[in-house]
């Protein structure tokens, strides 16, 4: 639950030590010197952000972009435990997860054309500025944690019998 306690509440906590001034100067020198780094962005809300961007050039129903969204927040809240992930970029985890979950969306014409022009839209716009063997490095680290993660644990093993051992395929049978 977030609360917004004004300056003025702050003053009066002080007992007359700070001035309401005093209070706004400090909090501006704070985010100055984080640079207003503050609360930077999820991988999730770049995957909200990035399936707009792609229901805006790609005619995707309702259904598809809530599986999309499922698929990918699975594979970020995997990703969430995984100490590789601490040094990648939210906006490459979202690209690679939604990219993963467009290709475990067996004969979709979404899954074809998606990679490709996805990439290229986001490249053109300046959103990303990784280099593609960069996300499917990251999109095959989502995929093994997946493999290897405690959701659907009895699920996961049986999948990983009945098919073959590809993550993708686990990745897939899971969302199905």
């Amino acid at each position: 639950e977030h609360e917004v306690i004004e300056p003025s509440e702050f003053a009066l906590i002080s007992r007359g030590v700070c001035t309401e001034k005093d209070i706004t100067d400090m909090e501006m020198n704070i985010l100055f010197a984080l640079g207003w780094r503050v609360q930077p962005p999820t991988a999730l809300s770049f995957v909200r952000h990035f399936l707009a961007l792609i229901s805006s050039f790609h005619e995707i129903d309702e259904l598809m972009l809530h599986n999309l969204y499922a698929l990918s927040q699975l594979q970020i809240n995997v990703s969430v435990n995984e100490y590789y992930f601490v040094s990648v970029k939210p906006s490459t985890v979202a690209v690679a997860s939604i990219l993963n979950s467009a290709d475990a969306v067996a004969n979709s014409i979404l899954s074809k054309s998606l990679p490709s022009s996805f990439v290229a839209t986001l490249r053109k716009q300046g959103l990303i500025w990784v280099p593609e063997r960069e996300i499917k490095h990251v999109q095959d680290k989502l995929l093994e944690g997946i493999a290897v993660s405690e959701v659907n644990h009895d699920d996961r093993n049986r999948l990983l019998r009945k098919f073959s051992r590809s993550p993708s395929t686990v990745l897939y049978q899971l969302w199905s």
